[in-house]
């Protein structure tokens, strides 16, 4: 299906964050950080149900303090959980009270602060704010990890995860926290699947270096023991600021042991998507893959990505023992476009409460201008209607530009996006097929006539003698019949001998046809 409408929203200032409240409610923020020329910072709540997207409501953040860098709704939709840092001064001063808590009106009409908490411990603030916040869908967890410099004067600063506790209104509680050497830039946290663990609310975090991923089990007391379950292949060492080895750029959990991951290859040559499986005291494997180069006048592509979110339609019965699934996958480019990609998987059950890839397949939906002025930071897929009859879904991207773009497709129908198509996989390597084989058929004629020394073949001239030939033999009367017979024998006698060329060859031996048929009329 192709895009329906495109609408577009314009702020006065940077935006950051993106989150869906619901399928018709949006939730912006960002801001100018502490800035003495005046561009402010907020937060506001924007209708997207209508042609042109509307804010209904604002919260202005004060001017001394940073931007809203990161966000997250929680499930109950009475608050978001967000990172600002506060003034520099008091930054400077050694804390930062970056993890706040807004509060959101049932009517959602009003926006305020209701907390502000310190969670992270580095070594110095600078350059230091909450890169990364995230809710499980239970609600019962919240994850946010910090970005830091990764070289300063005084030697290697590390980044940081911190898993928190939280409650329906927001209120969080410190459960741990955890400390790598190279810097964070991705988090994702999901339930568990089986049974027993739900029943004791144990989830799972992953979180993701530019070089590795690692997981946790999540409990309401603590951490499980830290499993490195990942590596890419080529990647920087920790510690590393280099571009020009393969980069993590976001991790997303589908299942404790199966994760998504966004690979920035080097050099802004393009994006890779993987599907990974690391079942518990195995070997990493990757399933399925599929890489975007950047993009060419008849190619969609990607140079290099800034941004991930993902929309999971619900699960289709293929069998009693196995389901397919579509993911859609939204990818905010660095050449000011969002690339749409769909994820076809086929689940096989095994065990009583979990499940293993049977097969999977990446599929180019659409590439789309955003009119961005630069690079989106952040995009969002709306959520799934309650009602199953709406059909409509819609990605959201926002960008330091001031600026807001809303894309509306349509689904195919409650499962799928954009079905699954043979057709669709194979067409590119018929019409690559067809092209190499007129390409070839083109330099063997070449090849043919340069070497031969060959006349050039002209198939309007056979097709006129076929023509004439046609014509003549109407004329010809029950009298002639004998007389061209004879002629027709004669002249294929002398085509056996004839050695002029494959051309005048081919030129003759149409022409052959032609007598030889009124022949067997007579």
């Amino acid at each position: 299906m192709a895009a329906l409408t495109t609408s577009k929203l314009t702020l006065k200032y940077p935006l950051f964050c993106a989150e869906y409240l619901d399928e018709k409610t949006l939730l912006i923020a960002g801001g100018g950080g502490e800035s003495r020329s005046g561009v402010g910072n907020g937060i506001h709540l924007v209708d997207t149900s209508s042609e042109t997207p509307k804010i209904t409501t604002s919260l202005d953040l004060p001017g001394n303090e940073d931007a809203v860098m990161s966000c997250a709704i929680l499930p109950s939709k009475q608050a978001v959980l967000a990172g600002v840092n506060q003034t520099a001064s008091i930054l400077s001063a050694g804390s930062n009270a970056h993890f706040r808590t807004y509060w959101l009106s049932d009517e959602k009409t009003e926006v305020k602060e209701i907390s502000a908490r310190e969670y992270f411990r580095p070594k110095a603030w600078d350059d230091v704010y909450q890169r990364v916040t995230k809710s499980s869908v239970s609600g019962k967890y919240a994850v946010i990890a910090s970005s830091v410099p990764l070289v300063r004067g005084e030697g290697v600063y590390g980044g940081e995860v911190v898993v928190l506790s939280v409650d329906e209104k927001g209120f969080a509680v410190l459960i741990d926290r955890i400390v790598n050497e190279s810097e964070i830039v991705d988090v994702d946290i999901i339930p568990a699947t089986d049974s027993d663990e739900k029943q004791k609310n144990i989830e799972y975090v992953v979180y993701s270096t530019p070089s590795s991923v690692y997981t946790r089990r999540v409990t309401p007391s603590g951490l499980g023991e830290e499993r490195l379950v990942y590596t890419l292949p080529g990647a920087p060492k920790a510690g590393s600021s280099t571009r020009t080895k393969p980069q993590i750029r976001s991790v997303k959990l589908l299942t404790p042991t199966i994760f998504l991951l966004l690979v920035n290859l080097p050099f802004r040559s393009g994006v890779e998507l993987q599907l990974v499986s690391v079942p518990l005291g195995q070997q990493a494997t990757v399933l399925e893959s599929h890489t975007y180069h950047p993009a060419l006048a008849f190619r969609a592509g990607i140079s290099a990505a800034t941004s991930l979110d993902t929309l999971i339609l619900p699960e289709k019965t293929v069998s009693s023992t196995s389901t397919s699934q579509q993911l859609v996958l939204g990818i905010a480019s660095a050449d000011l476009s969002v690339v749409v990609t769909t994820l076809d998987i086929t689940w096989i059950a095994s065990g009583e409460d979990s499940k293993k890839v049977q097969d999977a397949k990446f599929r180019h939906f659409k590439q789309l201008p955003t009119s961005h002025s630069f690079p989106a930071t952040k995009v969002a897929f709306s959520p799934l209607s309650s009602d199953k009859t709406k059909k409509e879904i819609q990605l959201a991207s926002v960008s330091a530009s001031n600026t807001l773009v809303i894309h509306k497709f349509t689904k195919a129908d409650e499962y799928y996006l954009s079905r699954p198509s043979v057709f669709r996989d194979t067409l590119p390597i018929l019409l690559f097929s067809l092209v190499f084989i007129a390409l070839l058929a083109v330099g063997l004629q070449l090849v043919f006539e340069y070497r031969g020394n060959l006349p050039k073949f002209d198939i309007m001239e056979v097709w006129e003698d076929v023509v004439e030939t046609m014509k003549g033999s109407a004329k010809i009367g029950e009298q002639e019949m004998q007389r061209m017979e004879k002629v027709g024998q004669k002249l294929k006698q002398e085509l056996k001998g004839a050695g002029k060329g494959v051309r005048e060859g081919l030129k003759k031996e149409v022409v052959q046809g032609v007598l030889e048929g009124i022949i067997g009329m007579g």
